[in-house]
């Protein structure tokens, strides 16, 4: 992508997610056919989103995001096997923080993000309806969870640039449009809930079809390049969405993962203007153990102004792709958060 095009899309991912959290609208609902820009992977289908609790893999769901049968849940495999009427639950991790909030009319200042951060298993589950359009979103990770569904009300739309949005009156999220992106064994996701009159939760998720530890090759060095996104909270309290593309250097034979983020936008949640931020471009050093699917490292930002841990997985029969989720950490409130996907 080129870099103004890429810079236009961001600036487009992270406006929707600036909405969240601060009581995004929820009225009605807008929706592209996922990947609309780029044809599914072997035909296959753009993930949804569900309401409630996720039910057992293979159960009916009654919800069927408008179309005139009820949506299907099944197990994820790969994008590319995802039907019409289907809603696919992936398996994976998130990371979480929440915090404290207060508003004076439009405005909300972070007033404290607290020390506890949660990492954890988590899942995503994306529903589709009978044109397989995305209709419905959950996110289900440690300190709670998040539902997002057009048969509900709640805005879902796909507006390009690698990416999909919802939105009710207490939440948003953004997950990576996979259909968009080439990819066919990941996505991830950011979200914002509003879980009390001043409390909150943000939180980033990364989810899909595990590579098993044995099959993640030994040899070879490749390139991952994909997109990432979330949320950062400056010293002063206020909120900021974030996206930026990300390039990932891989040596298979080293275990070692040399990870950048570039061309990094920031949306001010008081006033929805867009502004580009290089200072908080992210990079570091990620590695794993022999037999393991799972990386870790530790993350800074160009402006060494916040930094913590980021992890993930790779994802398909040979590691074909890659995704994971970082939470840094920066002064008294200043926090990071968000997740990152990608192929080689």
């Amino acid at each position: 992508m080129a870099p103004a095009l890429r810079a236009t899309a961001l600036s487009i991912m992270v406006a929707t997610l600036g909405a969240c959290g601060s009581g995004g609208g929820g009225g009605g609902s807008t929706v592209a056919p996922a990947g609309s820009d780029t044809p599914p992977p072997s035909g296959g289908t753009p993930p949804p989103q569900q309401g409630g609790t996720t039910p057992p893999a293979g159960a009916p769901n009654q919800n069927s995001g408008g179309g005139s049968a009820p949506r299907v849940d099944v197990p994820f495999t790969q994008f590319s096997a995802v039907q019409a009427n289907q809603r696919a639950i992936m398996s994976g991790s998130a990371t979480t923080i929440n915090g404290t909030q207060t508003r004076t009319g439009n405005d909300v200042v972070v007033t404290e993000t607290g020390p506890l951060v949660a990492d954890g298993p988590a899942t995503l589950a994306l529903g589709f309806d009978k044109q397989r359009a995305l209709t419905s979103v959950d996110i289900t990770a440690p300190q709670g969870s998040v539902s997002f569904d057009r048969a509900a009300g709640h805005s879902i739309s796909c507006p390009g640039g690698g990416h999909c949005d919802a939105s009710s009156a207490t939440a948003s999220a953004v997950t990576g449009n996979a259909f968009q992106n080439g990819w066919n064994y990941q996505t991830f996701g950011a979200w914002a809930t509003q879980t009390g009159p001043t409390s909150f939760v943000l939180g980033g998720v990364s989810a899909g079809n595990a590579t098993p530890g044995n099959a993640v090759p030994t040899t070879g060095v490749f390139t991952f390049t994909g997109i990432a996104g979330g949320y950062f909270i400056d010293q002063a309290g206020i909120r900021f969405t974030t996206g930026a593309s990300m390039i990932a250097n891989v040596d298979f034979q080293n275990r070692s993962i040399g990870f950048s983020t570039l061309d990094t936008t920031l949306v001010n949640s008081k006033t929805g203007i867009a502004t580009r931020n290089e200072g908080l471009d992210l990079s570091g050093g990620l590695s794993w153990n022999a037999g393991s699917n799972g990386f870790t490292g530790q993350l800074q930002s160009r402006n060494a102004n916040v930094s913590g841990q980021a992890s993930g997985l790779f994802y398909g029969p040979k590691a074909e792709e890659i995704g994971g989720t970082y939470n840094l950490v920066g002064g008294t409130v200043s926090r990071m958060v968000g997740g990152f996907g990608g192929k080689r």
